[in-house]
């Protein structure tokens, strides 16, 4: 019996009647014209009781045993914990300490307002969404007699938007054949847990990364074309969307050409000019 349960207790004598006498704990409590005894219990403690048939007294009952613990108070989990977005899956979980699951139904309220009356189902899941923020509490109902545990503490769900990346490349411009370049997958938040996705037209399937860079060694021309990411974490996996597309080009690199002012055959101590020119480039975009 939990602390500050209301308990009645009956005396039944076969053909006696009252006044009914009650003892607790072996020492004389009171008597009462009813046959029953109302209390409010805060310990254990033991009860008899006695009556009286043609003016003589009973004996005493057997005894009952008031056995008395602390009300259980449930506590309310949220996973995945941390930072939730829309259309993300979450559970929230009802769990009385101490006690078998199959005990006690369950109760939910969501900012103090009840959504879902006593079921079997500990848990409670759903696909989150903006509106969907509030604050969750829940509560439980034993099974045997209907005694309700101490409601919950209370779990805050904030949804926020579905994020989306940017895709930045390690450098602007065409890309030339045989260079390298790093395109990186920036979220606008943490990245802990984070894994990164990685697309193109071409491909069927997603390069996946661990880290939000995807860099490409040595380029080949074949390596071009718009690329987009995209994060995504947990089982099963939550996904951001798609960043926007990024182009990349891919050109042949350009052949270096001397040449020798005003000619190859000089005569000592004559002034010469080498001259490095890139084919197809423009001298400005060039260091030598």
């Amino acid at each position: 019996i939990f602390r500050g349960e209301t308990v009645t207790l009956t005396c039944r004598i076969s053909g006696g009647n009252g006044p009914y006498q009650w003892i607790k704990d072996h020492v004389y409590s009171h008597g009462s014209a009813e046959n029953y005894y109302t209390i409010k219990v805060d310990q254990s403690h033991r009860y008899r009781c006695y009556g009286f048939i043609d003016g003589r007294s009973t004996a005493w009952s057997d005894e009952v045993t008031l056995s008395v613990i602390e009300r259980p108070k449930a506590v309310l989990t949220l996973q995945p914990d941390g930072q939730i977005f829309s259309g993300q899956e979450v559970t929230f979980t009802c769990e009385i300490r101490g006690h078998a699951d199959t005990e006690w139904m369950y109760n939910w309220n969501k900012d103090g307002v009840q959504i879902s009356s006593y079921t079997e189902n500990r848990k409670y899941s759903f696909t989150a969404v903006e509106s969907l923020s509030a604050k969750y509490t829940c509560s439980g109902r034993r099974r045997s007699d209907s005694q309700t545990s101490e409601t919950s503490n209370t779990v805050t769900l904030t949804v926020s938007e579905k994020p989306k990346p940017e895709l930045t490349p390690s450098r602007e411009g065409a890309v030339l054949k045989g260079n390298s370049v790093t395109l990186s997958c920036t979220l606008k938040l943490q990245s802990a847990g984070w894994k990164f996705y990685w697309i193109k037209p071409t491909q069927s399937t997603e390069t996946e990364t661990e880290t939000d860079y995807y860099n490409i060694s040595s380029v080949r021309v074949s390596d071009g074309g718009q690329y987009r990411c995209r994060a995504g974490r947990g089982n099963p996996v939550y996904y951001t969307h798609y960043s926007d597309a990024f182009w990349v080009n891919v050109t042949e690199s350009p052949k270096a050409v001397v040449t020798i002012m005003p000619d190859k055959h000089v005569f000592r101590g004559e002034t010469v000019t080498l001259r490095c020119e890139i084919q197809g480039g423009g001298d400005t975009e060039w260091t030598y």
